[in-house]
């Protein structure tokens, strides 16, 4: 579960992003992919290597985040007071 949320300008400057929206991770169900993928509640996913982009808004992560891309492995950057390379697998 998420939603989409905006650094501040200082926090985005300081971790080197172009723009401030970002999506806020507000829950991870238990067994689920992102909780055995390691995501936490208030982590703040800015990439997703699937589609090589950056993630504005929780959107763009819903677009990524297809049924064609059930059992594949993702890559993520998040935000947990610095950035962290996390990997995990969707349910197929």
């Amino acid at each position: 579960m998420g939603r989409t949320t905006h650094l501040s300008k200082r926090r985005a400057a300081f971790e080197h992003l172009a723009a401030a929206g970002r999506v806020l991770v507000t829950g991870a169900e238990r067994g689920s992919p992102a909780e055995r993928g390691g995501l936490h509640e208030g982590d703040i996913i800015i990439w997703i290597g699937l589609a090589a982009e950056v993630m504005s808004g929780i959107g763009d992560l819903q677009r990524v985040l297809t049924e064609e891309r059930i059992g594949e492995g993702i890559e993520a950057v998040v935000l947990r007071g610095r950035p962290e390379d996390l990997t995990y697998r969707r349910p197929g």
